[in-house]
């Protein structure tokens, strides 16, 4: 009869243990659902964030690109422009040897030619 007794107690007891553990799981259910959410959420903020930087990268190289060409041939320009001066000089130079400068018109200095030029831009 003890043990008789004593069963409604051991599975009183047991069935309490029981409701404790399903209580526990569901808060951890919870938890993790919360945990999975809140990880979603920073995943998907991440992956935007990631988006705009590749975005952002991919303007930077164009616009170094176009930086790069626009110098390129702004030296080219500039490399035509002095070779032309260079020759203009010579060919003032030689008219200079040969008694003709009176002929050739007034000299302007590279400084003034470049003055003009801008002014013109």
């Amino acid at each position: 009869l003890d043990a008789a007794e004593e069963a409604p107690r051991v599975v009183a007891s047991l069935t309490s243990e029981l409701c404790e553990a399903k209580q526990e799981l569901a808060d951890v259910k919870q938890e993790l659902a919360e945990a999975s959410q809140s990880y979603g959420a920073a995943h998907a903020a991440l992956e935007e964030e990631l988006a705009v930087a590749k975005r952002t990268i991919c303007e930077l190289q164009s616009t170094m690109k176009d930086l790069v060409e626009a110098a390129e041939m702004k030296a080219e320009e500039a490399k035509g422009e002095r070779g032309a001066e260079l020759k203009t000089e010579e060919a003032g130079v030689e008219q200079a040897g040969e008694g003709k400068r009176g002929k050739a018109g007034p000299r302007r200095s590279v400084t003034s030619r470049r003055r003009k030029r801008r002014a013109a831009s």
